[in-house]
């Protein structure tokens, strides 16, 4: 039993004497950093299209309540000249409204003086539309 110890311990002593366990042991950790290296590239590159997508939402998001904005004062220039609009016109456009005085409220930097009247006008004129039922 001792010599088989023994053999052991002269076995691994030769090892870790040896330069081409440390060479082999060098090699392992480089091809580590180099792994590690690949990584940190990948994880940098995941952390830029995260920062892209949030830049393409607000941008979406932007074009969303411009395109609001427009309906909105589309549907106004309609209201005014008297044109037949319908309930489901006026509920389609308030949910525009909705969706515009959300973006807003959460978007200071976004110019909002464009349609503040002409809210309250289209929200006045539909109160007193579903007043009476004088939908067309």
């Amino acid at each position: 039993m001792g010599g088989i110890i023994t053999t052991l311990i002269v076995a691994v002593c030769g090892i870790f004497a040896s330069q081409g366990f440390w060479t082999w042991l060098s090699t392992k950790r480089s091809k580590k950093s180099g792994l590690e290296a690949k990584i940190d590239a990948v994880d940098s590159k995941v952390t830029s299209l995260g920062e892209d997508v949030n830049t393409l939402r607000n941008i979406i998001s932007q074009d969303q309540a411009i395109t609001s904005r427009a309906r909105i004062l589309n549907f106004e220039n309609d209201l005014c000249n008297n044109r037949k609009l319908t309930k489901e016109t006026f509920d389609c456009i308030m949910d525009d409204i909705d969706r515009y005085e959300k973006y807003t409220a959460y978007h200071s930097d976004f110019k909002n003086g464009k349609t503040v009247l002409t809210v309250e006008h289209i929200k006045s004129v539909y109160a007193e539309k579903l007043k009476q039922q004088a939908f067309d």
